[in-house]
């Protein structure tokens, strides 16, 4: 099934849902000292730049780039990659290149951040569309501020008629 293989709902566990059962009290799930320790889990601008960077190997063909090739697939985002790139991207590209296996989008955000669920793999991708809506919200209000540029406010525009 094309595109199946990107969805986040793969890494559920399906020990660790939460169910709720008519027939007897169900366990609420257990909150680990693990599970909120936020230090291992990417930040919204860094699922971003994976984005551009994963986009940029698939685009190209190849997982095998430089730290130098993933700040040009940045593309005007202003960031400090050298930790994100050290300590998580580097390894995580050589392992997609070395294995030269297909990889999806959430199977690489799950290789660079293991402990991620489906939740977590789901709020990734919500990040990335919020962003990607904003860069349109962007482009839209400077066509229209080139647009008030050119033509002028419209009382102006009806003064120079009269």
């Amino acid at each position: 099934v094309p595109g199946q293989e990107d969805g986040p709902e793969l890494f559920e566990e399906e020990a660790r849902k939460f169910r709720l059962s008519h027939r007897s009290p169900v366990a609420l799930p257990l909150e680990t000292a693990l599970s909120l320790d936020s230090r291992g889990f990417l930040r919204r601008h860094e699922v971003i730049a994976i984005d551009r960077i994963f986009s940029y190997c698939i685009s190209i063909g190849s997982f095998d780039i430089s730290h130098a090739d993933a700040e040009k697939a940045l593309n005007g985002i202003q960031m400090d990659l050298v930790d994100l790139w050290m300590e998580r991207l580097c390894p995580a590209l050589d392992l997609v290149e070395e294995s030269r296996t297909k990889i999806s989008l959430s199977g690489f955000l799950k290789q660079l951040c293991p402990k991620a669920t489906g939740r977590h793999l789901r709020m990734f991708h919500s990040w990335i569309k919020e962003y990607e809506q904003l860069e349109s919200l962007k482009l839209e209000v400077q066509a229209t501020h080139e647009v008030l540029r050119r033509f002028g406010r419209p009382a102006s525009f009806s003064q120079s008629q009269d």
